[in-house]
């Protein structure tokens, strides 16, 4: 019952992985139970949107929808997924991965320290396969330095910044 209400809610992720559990466990179902529930796998794999994703820095904390990813295996195969709201989890780390999403409207954001956040919003049909690059640019730095003794030159790859105490 659990599945079909997923699936009623357009949540065909997470309602594919309930019926997954029920086919991998059938105890106390009838045979045309099984049988619809293989069935709704099927068809859900038909819907659930397929994104290979390159995360540059690959480091970077990604949410999409504002919840976190975390990485699925199922019918040997390891995908990321994004969890329900209030979850945490520590989300790729590698430069690319797979990611499954229900088709519609989703806002992607990642964020790393001394990088500017990437925001990118796609919209998915169903059963889209498709990719996503999303590149983080590098913050500029500043850098403050005092010295002993007062008004030493500073010099910065090779080239003179100016006089201690300096802030660049």
């Amino acid at each position: 019952n659990i599945a079909f209400c997923q699936r009623a809610l357009g949540r065909y992720v997470t309602a594919r992985r309930t019926f997954r559990r029920v086919v991998e466990n059938p105890e106390g179902l009838a045979s045309s139970q099984l049988d619809d529930s293989k069935a709704f796998v099927a068809e859900l794999d038909k819907l659930i949107v397929h994104v290979a994703l390159t995360l540059d820095p690959p480091a970077a904390q990604l949410t999409v929808d504002g919840r976190p990813l975390t990485a699925v295996t199922e019918a040997g195969a390891t995908v990321y997924v994004a969890l329900p709201a209030g979850s945490s989890a520590a989300g790729p780390t590698d430069k690319a991965f797979n990611l499954e999403l229900d088709p519609g409207v989703h806002l992607f954001r990642a964020v790393r320290a001394g990088h500017q956040d990437a925001f990118v919003s796609r919209t998915y049909k169903p059963g889209e396969k498709t990719t996503l690059a999303l590149h983080l640019d590098t913050l500029p730095a500043r850098i403050s330095i005092q010295s002993e003794p007062l008004q030493a030159i500073v010099r910065v790859d090779g080239r003179e910044a100016g006089l201690a105490p300096i802030d660049i």
